[in-house]
């Protein structure tokens, strides 16, 4: 962060990134090599039981034989109590003497191991550490009855129940096979939750930030790596800014020869409007809105302040049914002052030049008053005329600037070209308005007109802005005069007001061409103009920047025209037009939210759009949903993306920054964005990362909690720490408790003890669980200090 220029500190950056995710990961990996050996130690205990029920089952039958025979069955009976003790090693069962000096054997759930007949224990362990990886259903253990045959028969009981991890119940109550499982099942799961949500948390906040800004100078093309479908829609706050820039960091030379770098372009994707409703657009949509502004450049028209006036469709398709074309305008302003913009006339036209029907407007209009003599009120030798309006408020300003329709005929002397076009107004009342006239009037009575407006500006285009109409109101052609017509001509007479008094006014023809479909949203540049309008010529028929789908190996999906299939899901791609240029994104207050208007709402991720599409991911994200990255699985599937890997120089070290502005007062300020080679706001923040609170939600054994990274993983080891204490204490205990009955059941051996057998079982089983779970724990312990102690 002091020197983020340094090429050889990127490149340390990345290998550390690199080697802590190796570490986590093989730690990940470790774990689940003790799970797949804790699994396999099941099976071989099984193995181990179901030997020692049959030497017992053959036990017992001498027993029995000796006893009826009147033999002594002393050697036999310490035979029986070995296998019983090597037995409660492994589960926890009870016994009952019968008279005849068998003994049988149930688990502590009261389940048959041994009575007249002898018992099975069944179970098929998983075949790689894999299945862990994959929460691979686990088989069950089971036991069953045999025929003297050792055929299985009757009902089967279950020991352990199947599952995916997680779901298993148990019944062993004790033993080695009891640690094994709680090895398996508890103890290095809560492990890997715990090594989970520290890695998954540490992707997601880490590539949060990344995604924030760019590399130095930056990539010519970012491929996102979240799966997304063409038809896929997601409400948004807030708007993503893209920029283009040069290799060394400066604004792109912009294809129009009186700009001097190509103006970064802001989708407002709370606002835009779409199938879905206003801020709901599909990957689709947004694929459009990029391609729009930075596809092959149009011909731009310039009229007064405004660098370019482009129509909007608002129509779905045409021709739509009934047969009607709904359309706002794009508007571009780079000048120094708000450009004002105003709509007094337009009119649609077919092929041959005929007006299709008419054109309705939802544009703000005041309408004038009409019901009496008083719409034009003159004063006999002066130029003030007094107009009145319709209604008792009518929503204007002192020195406002309003365009006035033609009254269609002379005022009490003051000629009808006098009266119409644009006017300063003063002495605003709730109901009038005054203008000044370039004639005097003549003395005459107050003048009726009906049908005569006053327009306000249709909206303002603050400098520096790109600013799309729609919100002010649309208008509405009537297509039905000649609706199979091949194309239609728009023509729009437009005024530009610069603020300062000065009104640019043109005609602009736009052509929009007939049987479309999905044509939301498009734009249309200029044809031809007149007035006070300049046509520009771009310099290229090259796109400047490409948004499109493409598949896992980089190839573009199918598409009709420019619409994706919505049969394949794809990457979000953005790729420049040559070399010598890059993309940056700036992501600013953009958040994803998700479908709130569906029923029930889709929860969002709350992520910026570049975090969201997964443009400029640091560390590879885990499986995605619908609100984050899945946490299982974040441990062993830690990588940084290859890209960095392979570039340290696309490591996100800041943003964008508004270039300098001219030193001459009086030159146009720029819009332009670049990437200055020394600005550490991103890597500076990445760094901070490590140092402040972060939420940790509960995992494991650890509630959730908000710490540091490094007192998270402190905690995860001060766990791992806990356990193995207990259980060492335990298997201390209780291997005291064994070895006292031991002597005791060792001094009497031969006689029958079944008080002090039973005792011994119980302390048998205790010692054996714990002393397995302190073996494995230690292991852990030792793994995770390893990596996490230094």
């Amino acid at each position: 962060a002091q020197t983020p220029e340094d090429t050889t500190l990127q490149r340390t950056t990345v290998n550390s990134a690199v080697t802590l995710a190796g570490q986590i990961q093989g730690l990940a990996v470790s774990l689940q090599d003790l799970q797949y050996q804790a699994d396999q130690d099941i099976a071989a205990s099984v193995t181990q039981i179901n030997n020692d029920l049959q030497a017992l089952h053959t036990v017992n039958a001498s027993i029995v034989s000796a006893r009826s025979l009147g033999r002594g069955t002393a050697d036999l009976e310490d035979q029986r109590d070995t296998l019983i003790k090597n037995l409660s090693e492994q589960l926890s069962v009870s016994t009952y003497s019968r008279e005849n000096g068998a003994v049988h054997l149930v688990t502590s759930s009261g389940i048959p191991l041994l009575d007249e007949n002898v018992y099975q224990l069944s179970y098929t362990p998983v075949v790689s550490s894999a299945s862990f990886a994959n929460n691979s259903t686990l088989s069950p253990l089971t036991v069953q009855r045999l025929t003297p045959d050792g055929a299985p028969v009757g009902p089967s009981y279950d020991l352990l129940t199947s599952g995916a991890q997680g779901s298993i119940k148990s019944f062993l109550g004790g033993g080695k096979l009891q640690g094994y499982v709680q090895m398996r099942d508890t103890q290095i799961p809560n492990i890997l939750n715990e090594l989970d949500m520290l890695a998954a948390t540490l992707v997601d906040k880490f590539n949060a930030v990344h995604n924030l800004g760019t590399g130095y100078p930056g990539a010519s093309s970012y491929t996102g790596t979240r799966s997304v479908n063409a038809g896929d829609y997601s409400g948004w706050t807030g708007g993503v800014q893209i920029a283009m820039l040069g290799t060394n960091g400066q604004p792109l030379a912009s294809p129009y020869p009186d700009e001097t770098g190509i103006m970064p372009y802001v989708i407002d994707l709370a606002n835009l409007p779409t199938k879905n409703g206003t801020g709901n657009p599909t990957t689709q949509d947004i694929i459009n809105e990029i391609n729009q502004y930075y596809g092959v450049p149009q011909a731009k028209v310039e009229v007064g302040n405004m660098n370019n006036i482009r129509l909007a469709s608002d129509s779905q398709s045409l021709p739509g049914n009934p047969p009607l074309f709904t359309f706002d305008f794009d508007l571009n302003n780079i000048s120094g002052l708000p450009a004002g913009f105003f709509v007094t006339d337009v009119q649609v036209l077919d092929n041959l030049g005929v007006s299709t029907g008419a054109v309705t407007s939802g544009v703000p209009a005041i309408a004038l008053a009409s019901g009496g003599p008083d719409t034009y009120v003159t004063t006999a030798g002066s130029n003030v005329v007094t107009i009145n309006t319709s209604g008792t408020s009518n929503g204007l300003a002192e020195g406002q600037t309003i365009y006035l329709g033609s009254p269609g005929m002379a005022i009490n002397g003051i000629p009808m070209g006098d009266l119409t076009g644009y006017f300063t107004i003063k002495n605003v009342t709730a109901t009038s308005f005054e203008i000044e006239t370039d004639t005097a009037a003549s003395p005459g009575a107050a003048v009726s007109v009906p049908g005569v407006t006053a327009l306000p500006a249709y909206t303002t285009a603050e400098p520096g802005s790109n600013v799309r109409t729609l919100s002010n109101g649309s208008f509405i052609a009537d297509l039905s005069g000649n609706s199979t017509s091949p194309y239609f001509t728009v023509s729009v007479s437009v005024g530009v007001d610069d603020g300062e008094g000065n009104i640019s006014t043109a005609v602009i023809n736009y052509r929009v061409n007939n049987g479309q479909s999905n044509i939301l949203n498009s734009r249309y540049s200029v044809v031809t103009a007149t007035g006070q309008a300049e046509i520009v010529q771009p310099t290229t028929n090259q796109p400047i920047l490409t948004a499109m789908l493409v598949d896992e190996n980089g190839n573009e999906l199918p598409k009709s025209g420019s619409t994706y299939t919505t049969q394949r899901n794809g990457f979000l791609k953005l790729v420049s037009g040559s070399s010598s240029s890059v993309v940056a994104v700036d992501s600013m207050e953009s958040t994803q939210l998700g479908k709130p208007n569906d029923v029930p709402p889709q929860a969002g991720s709350n992520r910026s759009f570049s975090h969201y599409f997964e443009l400029n991911n640091f560390f590879k994200s885990n499986i995605p949903t619908v609100s984050g990255d899945t946490v299982k699985g974040s441990a062993l599937n830690l990588q940084v993306e290859s890209r960095i890997q392979n570039g340290p120089s696309l490591l996100s070290l800041g943003s964008l920054v508004r270039v300098a502005q001219p030193n001459d007062p009086d030159a146009d300020p720029l819009y332009t964005y670049h990437r200055n080679i020394g600005d550490n706001s991103i890597i500076q923040r990445l760094a901070d990362i490590g140092l402040g609170a972060t939420l940790f939600a509960a995992a494991g054994e650890l509630t959730q909690t908000t710490q540091s990274f490094s007192s998270y993983a402190a905690q995860i080891i001060g766990a791992a720490a806990t356990n193995a204490v207990t259980f060492d204490t335990d298997a201390t205990n209780a291997q005291s408790l064994l070895a006292g009955f031991t002597q005791r059941s060792s001094s009497v051996s031969g006689v029958n003890l079944d008080t002090e057998l039973a005792n011994t079982v119980i302390y048998q089983n205790a010692y054996s669980a714990s002393a397995r779970v302190i073996s494995v724990a230690n292991e852990l312990f030792d793994t995770l200090l390893s990596s996490f102690g230094r």
